[in-house]
C-alpha cells in the first residue's frame, strides 16, 4: 500500500496518470470517496479510477497489477503483499431473530457463534 500511494504522490507532482483503487467494504468505499476529493484537488492531472471487488477478487487483482491499491478487511491472509496499519474500525453487528437466544445479550463472543448452527 506504501508503494502504491508513493506512486500516487509521485503522479500528482505534475505529472498525469492514473491510480487504479479497490476496496472490498462500505467504510472503505466511503474512506476512498473522501480522500480521492482531496487528491483530485491537489493533483487534478491523475486520474483515479475506484472500483468495488468481491472478497475472492481483490488479491488476485494487486497480484497481478490490474489494480494499484486495494483497502480491505483485515486480515488479508497473504503474507506477501505489504499492508499499512489500520485506516478504519468498523463495529460488527450481529442480526437474529427476535426469539434467538442471542437477541437479549448486549454482546456476542465468537467463540459463542461457533456452539450454534
Amino acid at each position: 500500500m506504501g508503494a502504491a500511494v508513493q506512486r500516487a504522490i509521485e503522479k500528482g507532482r505534475g505529472l498525469s496518470g492514473a491510480l487504479d483503487v479497490a476496496f472490498v467494504s462500505a467504510a472503505a468505499a466511503q474512506l476512498l470517496a473522501a480522500v480521492t476529493q482531496a487528491f483530485r484537488e491537489q493533483a487534478p492531472d491523475c486520474e483515479v479510477h475506484i472500483r468495488e471487488a468481491q472478497g475472492d477478487q481483490l488479491l488476485p487483482w494487486i497480484r497481478s497489477g490490474e489494480v494499484d491499491l486495494g483497502l480491505t478487511n483485515l486480515p488479508v491472509g497473504d503474507p506477501d503483499l505489504t499492508h499499512s496499519s489500520v485506516l478504519v474500525r468498523e463495529a460488527r453487528m450481529l442480526t437474529v431473530p427476535v426469539g434467538h437466544p442471542f437477541a437479549r445479550r448486549s454482546s456476542v463472543l465468537v467463540a459463542d457463534l461457533t456452539r450454534v448452527p
